[in-house]
């Protein structure tokens, strides 16, 4: 069918031959040629809110991304765009982790007026990934303080920390996480609680010491055990022990309930030395100090053990009139031995009958009263030995020194020649 130029002015169709199928619409070529042809797609067919686009061959189609009444839009698989403005605040990931990247050699930068946050449902907070090394840094542009900044730097997997200055300059810091997880180089760390995946805190300094500090009045609780840790320290807390309270769950510094003992001090070993000086130990920790003696030695037959004090730490006192002493013993042999002097120049301990012969050799008890105070000092001691004749003897002796001074050292030693042994200091606990 021919359409005349002259209905209505307008151009001229040539129509199509013959009819078309159902739903066929007529369509011109252009250039007035008529024919029929299918539509894409009907309209009864479309998803309501979706996004209508091209099919690529001159129909359209539905697509499944969908424009919601309060106009949100979803089903987007990707965008591809130079910027994108946020008007609201939440970028939100529905499924699977939340990805950002950077194209080319660039850097990521989350710039914000306020605090950013970053959160994660049970994910990852931040990734860096790639085969090369990232970095990642959190800059303060306010500017202020030369120190407040950081970069993390992930080398191949060990991540190092960095100070990053408002110069951009970079100072370096001691702070690693090596690949198999260990953080290195911290000094120091301030959180709320600490959880420990594992079972030891060890220090490791030489000789490094484990500082537990709690805050004000709050105690340190290991397991069930909870510690009263804001007792004062010092010298007036000295031999207390440590006891529980059930009125109050604690655990703290108490006096010993009653009782007393000797509480080991001090040892020396002699080996063929011309004395024994001990200048450490004795003070006023104690009331009475215990000095036992074992296998003291002479160098040689028939001298006397001797002993001196001194007042200065490092001198003994050796005057005429210093001391006076008096001993009184017997030997197995039945020979007895009292002897004295009350204005001498040392402590006589035994008789001149020492022996040095194998198995001759002496044990010694020997009390120490109050030697730090500033008066007289007095002793007693018992000493048994086998004297030069193999005989067994026991000597009971007691002495003074006459000048009233504390005693900051003792002294033993034989009349002549060196002296061997071994002499333990005790002090017995003083009564609370």
């Amino acid at each position: 069918m021919i359409y005349p130029a002259i209905i209505n002015q307008g151009p001229t169709f040539l129509g199509p031959t013959a009819d078309g199928s159902a739903n066929q619409v007529l369509a011109t070529d252009g250039s007035g040629q008529l024919s029929f042809l299918e539509v894409a797609i009907r309209q009864s067919s479309f998803t309501d809110h979706s996004v209508i686009r091209a099919d690529g061959t001159g129909g359209i189609q539905h697509s499944g991304v969908i424009i919601a009444d309060d106009d949100q839009i979803t089903g987007v698989a990707g965008i591809t765009i130079d910027n994108i403005d946020i008007d609201g605040n939440t970028v939100n990931a529905t499924s699977g982790d939340l990805e950002l990247f950077a194209g080319g050699t660039y850097g990521l930068t989350i710039a914000s007026s306020g605090d950013p946050t970053f959160s994660a449902g049970g994910g990852n907070i931040l990734t860096l990934t790639g085969t090369t090394s990232a970095t990642f840094r959190i800059n303060d542009s306010g500017g202020g303080s030369d120190e407040k900044n950081f970069a993390i730097f992930n080398d191949g997997g060990t991540i190092s920390f960095y100070l990053l200055t408002d110069a951009f300059g970079v100072k370096s810091t001691p702070i690693t996480i090596e690949t198999d997880g260990q953080l290195t180089g911290v000094l120091g760390l301030t959180v709320d609680n600490i959880d420990i995946d594992g079972n030891t805190i060890s220090s490791t300094n030489t000789n490094g010491d484990i500082n537990l500090t709690p805050d004000g009045t709050g105690n340190v609780i290991l397991g069930t055990m909870t510690f009263d840790a804001d007792q004062s320290i010092g010298a007036s807390q000295d031999n207390m022990v440590l006891t529980y309270d059930d009125a109050t769950g604690l655990i703290s510094l108490e006096a010993a309930a009653g009782g007393s003992g000797w509480v080991a001090i001090s040892t020396t070993n002699a080996s063929a030395a011309s004395s024994v000086d001990i200048t450490s130990g004795l003070d006023s920790t104690y009331h009475l100090y215990m000095v036992v003696g074992r296998d003291i030695t002479p160098s040689g037959n028939s001298h006397d053990l001797w002993f001196r004090i001194s007042d200065d730490g490092s001198t003994f006192e050796a005057d005429s009139g210093d001391y006076q002493w008096a001993l009184t013993g017997r030997d197995a042999g039945g020979a007895n031995n009292t002897e004295s002097d009350n204005s001498d120049t040392e402590i006589h301990l035994t008789g001149s009958d020492t022996g040095n012969a194998t198995n001759e050799r002496g044990h010694l008890i020997m009390y120490l009263w109050q030697p730090s105070e500033a008066a007289t000092f007095m002793c007693q001691w018992h000493f048994t030995y086998l004297d030069e004749n193999d005989d067994v003897t026991t000597i009971h002796g007691s002495g003074e020194h006459q000048t009233a001074a504390a005693v900051l050292g003792i002294q033993f030693l034989f009349a002549s020649g060196n002296i061997s042994g071994d002499f333990d200091i005790y002090g017995l606990t003083k009564a609370a």
